[in-house]
This record gives structure tokens, sequence and C-alpha cells, in this order.
């Protein structure tokens, strides 16, 4: 059989059952830029890919959830397809982008709220970031559950108060910070 390669790593995938034909050789990506210094308050950044940009609920959960709170939101839209009418006015504390570079981001970021897709989930790795996992589809639900039981993230529900008590958790919790570097 012909062999194929999956850029990820069997950690990643868990008990996921792949077939004995694949093969796992981690991400094709380039070192992550060196950690930036941090700025006073915790900087969260927010993308859901390419793919899941054009859900305004998702933004708007996350304006919701995040508002007023002491820390700074960045979130990359993409190509303003989610407008300002459909997520709603910005909380003070909320930037929203249509692009921005995830790594160059990631380097000075405390928490990545994500869909959980695997190059996401291999930039924040990478950078040593936390995630809070939203899945939207595919191979993200598995992936997401994977990083929960790392200890590198939560998967959370698409609920306001449930992605402020995950962000909550993880800026408080030095061992999930641990385990992402790890």
């Amino acid at each position: 059989a012909e062999t194929k390669l999956a850029f990820t790593t069997e950690r990643l995938i868990g008990s996921y059952r792949i077939g004995d034909d694949w093969r796992c050789v981690g991400p094709l990506l380039t070192p992550a830029p060196p950690s930036a210094p941090r700025a006073d308050r915790p900087l969260v950044y927010v993308c859901f890919g390419t793919a899941f940009k054009t859900r305004p609920e998702l933004f708007k959960a996350v304006i919701m959830g995040l508002a007023d709170q002491p820390l700074d939101v960045l979130i990359s839209a993409g190509d303003g397809m989610v407008g300002r009418a459909e997520r709603g006015p910005l909380p003070a504390n909320v930037t929203v982008r249509s692009f921005v570079s995830a790594r160059e981001v990631l380097s000075r970021a405390s928490v990545h709220i994500t869909h959980g897709g695997c190059n996401s989930v291999h930039e924040s790795l990478l950078a040593g970031v936390p995630m809070v996992c939203l899945p939207q589809d595919l191979d993200q639900l598995p992936l997401s559950r994977n990083i929960e039981i790392l200890g590198a993230g939560i998967l959370t529900e698409q609920e306001p108060v449930e992605i402020r008590q995950a962000v909550s958790f993880l800026l408080s919790s030095e061992k999930a910070a641990q385990r992402t570097r790890e």
C-alpha cells in the first residue's frame, strides 16, 4: 500500500485510529518566532481559520464572553466577511483585524481561542500558548479533545460564559502553560 503522511504527531492524534499505512511526520512549520515580551494585560488571540471565519455567532460569543474583562482581545476575522453590523459594537478591550500574522501574535499571546484546526493547534503548541477550543467540523473535535487530555487547553461550548470561564482558567493555570510548552 502507499504510505500516507500526516503532518501531526501520534501524541496529538491520541486514541484516534489511523491506518497502518499512515506515518505521522510532525507539523510542516518553521520554528516558532521567539517569545515577545508580554504586555501589562494578557492578550487573547482569536482566529477560526479559513473555513469558519464567516460565522458571526462565533465572534459574537467570544466578544460577549470577554467584553470588559481585564485582558486584550485580538480577533483575526478574515477578509471582512463578518462586518461590524453582523458582530455588533466592540467593547474597548476588543480589536478586530482582517488579517494578522498568527505566528507573530502567538509569540506574545497568553491564550488562543481557536476552532481546533490542525494548523492552528500546531502553531499554538509551537508558541507554547494554551487553547480554548471551539471545534466546528471534521477532525477538530477529536483533536480538541486530545488537547484537553494533554492539558494544553480546554474544549468548550460556544457560549459566552463558558468561553470566559475557560479563558480565566487558562490564564490562572501555570500547569496548562507548562503542558503546552512541553
